[in-house]
Parts: C-alpha cells; structure tokens; sequence
C-alpha cells in the first residue's frame, strides 16, 4: 500500500484489486483525495472496457521502475559525460533530465547527492519538482 502523502493527482500506481483478478497490471491514475473516502482514482476496468472512477486505498500498489517503464516516459538510452565527472555514463536520457540504471535501481544524480528512484509516482514527483512540468507518460 502507498501512503498517500507520496502522491499526486495525476500519479500512475497499480490497482492490484482489479489487476489480482485478470492476472496482468491495471493501472489507475490518481484523481483526487476525499479525506472521508481515501485516495480517488480512474482506471480503464478490464471487466467491462471502459474507463471507471473510485475511491480505494487499501488495493494501490508502486509501480516499480523498470526500463520499459522509463521507456513509456520518453527516456531513450545515450551516451552522457557529466559536468562532475570525464568519464561517460550509459544513461536513460530525457531532454537534459538523465536517470543512470545502478544494480536494481535507478539513481538521479544532482549537485547535492544522488536520489535513488524505484517507483514510477516517485520519478513523477521527482520530475514534476525539478522541472515544473508533468512527466508525460505512455503507458
């Protein structure tokens, strides 16, 4: 389960309560918080093809960030050489925003540190916060 604190209107997470049922990931689009009802979401229902809305909490999962996932986000693999360092780096490359894959994870390097990423909302959040723009995503 997400806390709902980590998310934000327009996060991709996974409906595991409709995804357990068809055996495949469906995944649902945060829409809103309603403090009495939880988090809001929409999600295309596999049981009748059409795009549905309803509050859950308990059945959202992360969407854990993988190739194909960033993939979805635009990011195409290139060749990088960081300000801060004269080797170069095979990275997932958007725009000027790069994502370096490191053991199962991926890590955004900045001046201050590096932040591990490993779920999609969190690369959302992330992108969303640096560049003031919505991560648009293909999935």
């Amino acid at each position: 389960m997400i806390d709902p604190k980590e998310l934000r209107i327009g996060n991709y997470v996974n409906n595991t309560q409709f995804g357990h049922h068809v055996k495949k990931t469906v995944y649902a689009k945060v829409l809103g918080y309603v403090p009495a009802w939880g988090i809001y979401v929409g999600f295309n229902d596999p049981f009748v093809g059409v795009w549905t809305q309803t509050h859950m909490d308990n059945h959202l999962e992360p969407i854990p960030l993988t190739q194909e996932v960033l993939e979805k986000c635009g990011f195409r693999y290139g060749e990088i050489t960081p300000c801060q360092s004269s080797k170069t780096l095979d990275a997932l490359v958007k725009f000027s925003f790069w994502i370096e894959p490191r053991d199962n994870d991926f890590i955004y390097h900045w001046i201050g540190g590096n932040i591990t990423i490993t779920t999609l909302h969190q690369l959302q959040n992330l992108y969303f916060a640096i560049t003031g723009d919505e991560l648009n995503i293909k999935l």
